[in-house]
């Protein structure tokens, strides 16, 4: 098995890992208590930052574009970019001598993915703070 399988593999394992950490949070605080305590937070899941690059990302961005877009430090967006670049979610375009950043198909795979399991976890009042790709 080569990097890029492995790579692949651990982020899915991650990806399903969340979900049930926040459905297993559901289940014990009850939706209402969820929201309540993901308000006090503040802090966007990991998961949810990934979701909103790919989606700025439809059409080619920058990379400043994006770290100002999504409110992320530096450090962050590189941190982001890479993870998404490794599971081909992300390609880079140049265009005019500029390096822009493109949502790949299978990144608006995950998208759709993202949207169908936020939709049955989030009430529908809630959603608003969450991206949205319909």
């Amino acid at each position: 098995m080569n990097y890029d399988q492995r790579a692949t593999r651990y982020f899915h394992a991650k990806f399903q890992y969340i979900l049930v950490q926040e459905i297993m949070t559901i289940s014990r605080y009850g939706i209402q208590d969820y929201c309540w305590l993901q308000s006090l937070t503040e802090r966007r899941p990991k998961m949810q930052i990934m979701a909103e690059i790919l989606d700025l990302c439809k059409k080619p961005q920058l990379k400043t574009h994006v770290m100002y877009q999504k409110n992320l430090s530096w450090e962050l967006l590189k941190k982001y970019l890479h993870d998404l670049q490794s599971q081909e979610f992300l390609q880079i375009q140049i265009q005019d001598s500029s390096v822009k950043y493109l949502t790949t198909q299978k990144g608006l795979q995950f998208l759709t993915k993202w949207n169908n399991a936020r939709d049955i976890i989030l009430p529908s009042n809630k959603q608003e703070r969450y991206v949205s790709v319909r």
